[in-house]
C-alpha cells in the first residue's frame, strides 16, 4: 500500500523552530513537496483529516512539556491519521523512544538534503526524481 497520495503533496510541520522549518521547507520544495507550518494551537488531528498530508514532521526539543510525544501518540492512536508517516528530527539521542512512541522515521540532526530524502523513502513518501 502506497502511503502518499498522488494528489496531495503536503508535508505538515508541527511547531518547528523557524530556521529549521525554513530548511525543511526548502528540502520539501526541492523534492516536489509543499511544507506547511502548523501551530500547536490548531486542532492538528482535524487539520490532518481534512488535508491528508503525505507526512508529518516533528521536532521534540522545540515543543515543551513533552508535547511532541503526545502529538505523535495522538496521531498514531487515531484510525484516520495512524497511517500518515511521522518523521521526527532531533539533536538528542532518542531514536528508540521515538520509534516506540510510533514515529515512522527518526532523523538525527544536523539534517542534510540526502537525510531528508532518505527519511521520505523510509516513510514510504514518493517525491520527485525518485
Amino acid at each position: 500500500m502506497e502511503k502518499s497520495s498522488s494528489k496531495n503533496r503536503t508535508c505538515m510541520c508541527m511547531e518547528l523552530d523557524p530556521d529549521f522549518f525554513y530548511l525543511i521547507q526548502s528540502y520539501a520544495e526541492r523534492s516536489g513537496l509543499c511544507a506547511v507550518h502548523v501551530s500547536r494551537a490548531v486542532d492538528f488531528l482535524s487539520y490532518m483529516k481534512q488535508e491528508h498530508p503525505v507526512a508529518v514532521c516533528l521536532e521534540p526539543e522545540q515543543l515543551v512539556d513533552r508535547a511532541a510525544w503526545d502529538i505523535l501518540r495522538a496521531i498514531k492512536a487515531d484510525s484516520e491519521t495512524a497511517g500518515i508517516p511521522v518523521i521526527l528530527f532531533s539533536w538528542l539521542d532518542e531514536e528508540d523512544q521515538a520509534l516506540e512512541a510510533g514515529a515512522d522515521v527518526y532523523v538525527k540532526k544536523p539534517v542534510m538534503y540526502g537525510n531528508f530524502l532518505d527519511a521520505l523513502t523510509v516513510a514510504g513518501v514518493r517525491y520527485e526524481n525518485q
